[in-house]
């Protein structure tokens, strides 16, 4: 509805008239009167997309009228009165466009110039713009949802989609955030549109914007040690540990199943490890890893047993510790001593010369010693299931035959 401005000439009088009013005045002895004053441009919206709009005057007891866009009805001819006038132009600038009528009753009293008002506006909200808000430019939310930024200038409402048709999507009030939006279903690239809409009507142009959705972990987590030996007795605990998982950007490890004194470290499919001295025995390593959206892979883990200490508490004894051996064939017992011993290797020479490995024995009841009389000393070494060998351990004999 309207707001309407009555200019009374010949008293200078300036009357408002808002909605359906009755106003008399009294000219000359002769009484005049227009009720339910009012003029509607383009049916009473206030704004219009169009330089030229309609023009209907509810005015009863009007008899002729003059119409114009000038306030002072330059060029205006009286008429006869209708309701109805029909189309107006309002000029291409826009802005606020005023039309101007005045009304004659059946005496041919004038009432005062009557002003009609309506905005005329055919630019589109401008810079129009739409932001998806999400960690690390991934989403990895099962429910897909996000928040959104919008913006456009002189936006009076919004329409926003996943779709570039907007279909089954209506019109909502302009608003700056959008707190909780659902993308389209499934992994990938999605998009999210937005066009705005002013009041006069006028529509911007689409923004869009597009994230990935990713709530897929990394595939396949798989970790093994020295390429799945059973046992490492490097000396420093030195190990490799061979890595790998589909989609993995970043990786954890650990000894530790937790992963408490681990941090996120780039991935990549080898990796140098090394084991604290202690304890000896197995050992376990631990990975899991993360992808570019943030998705943790379940854990992964391998086994090897570190053991890099030799046989203990080595020690050989020829005939019981006899300080003689007069065995005419030159014969000797051994009795062998070695904690964690699994194999030994006994030799008449220093250099072990054409000695092998064997099983460990704890008593050889016969290792002939070599041919010459006098001082023989005999040569053994010990080692574990795990290759870790001993030092030489060496034990002598008198031969006397």
């Amino acid at each position: 509805m309207k707001t309407c401005i009555l200019y009374r000439s010949m008293l200078r009088t300036l009357w408002t008239v808002i909605g359906l009013g009755a106003i008399s005045y009294t000219f000359a002895q002769e009484s005049f009167s227009v009720e339910n004053v009012r003029l509607l441009l383009d049916g009473g919206n206030k704004y219009t997309q169009s330089h030229v709009v309609t023009l209907k005057i509810e005015a009863a007891g009007a008899r002729q009228m003059k119409v114009s866009r000038f306030p002072n009805l330059d060029g205006a001819e009286w008429q006869e009165f209708k309701a109805d006038y029909g189309a107006i132009h309002l000029g291409q600038e826009e802005g606020e466009k005023k039309v101007y009528v005045q009304l004659k009753d059946k005496y041919g009293n004038e009432s005062p110039i009557i002003e009609g008002k309506i905005i005329l506006d055919r630019t589109p909200p401008k810079n129009p713009k739409v932001t998806i808000n999400a960690e690390g430019g991934f989403v990895n939310n099962p429910e897909r949802i996000v928040s959104l930024e919008v913006h456009a200038e002189d936006a009076k409402y919004m329409m926003i989609s996943n779709s570039s048709t907007f279909k089954e999507s209506r019109w909502q009030g302009y608003r700056s955030h959008v707190p909780n939006w659902k993308l389209e279903a499934g992994n990938g690239l999605r998009k999210v549109f937005v066009k705005f809409r002013d009041e006069a009507g006028n529509e911007s142009g689409v923004a869009s914007a597009e994230i990935m959705v990713d709530d897929i972990p990394p595939l396949d987590p798989r970790i093994s040690i020295n390429g799945d030996q059973r046992f490492t007795n490097d000396p420093q605990g030195k190990v490799t540990l061979s890595i790998f998982a589909r989609g993995a950007t970043e990786m954890k490890v650990s000894e530790k199943s937790d992963f408490s004194d681990a941090e996120w470290q780039p991935y990549k499919t080898t990796l140098d490890w090394k084991f604290s001295q202690e304890p000896q025995g197995e050992r376990t390593v631990y990975v899991k890893f993360r992808d570019q959206a943030q998705n943790e892979s379940t854990v992964a883990s391998d086994n090897i047993i570190f053991d890099n200490t030799p046989p203990e508490n080595c020690s050989l004894i020829i005939n019981g510790g006899a300080k003689y051996a007069e065995d005419p064939d030159r014969f000797v017992e051994l009795r062998l001593s070695a904690k964690g011993a699994v194999f030994m290797m006994i030799s008449n020479y220093l250099n072990f010369a054409g000695a092998r490995w064997e099983p460990f024995r704890e008593v050889v009841p016969k290792w002939r010693l070599t041919e010459e009389n006098g001082e023989k000393t005999i040569y053994v070494r010990f080692k574990d299931e795990y290759g870790n060998e001993t030092g030489v351990v060496k034990a002598s004999i008198i031969l006397a035959i």
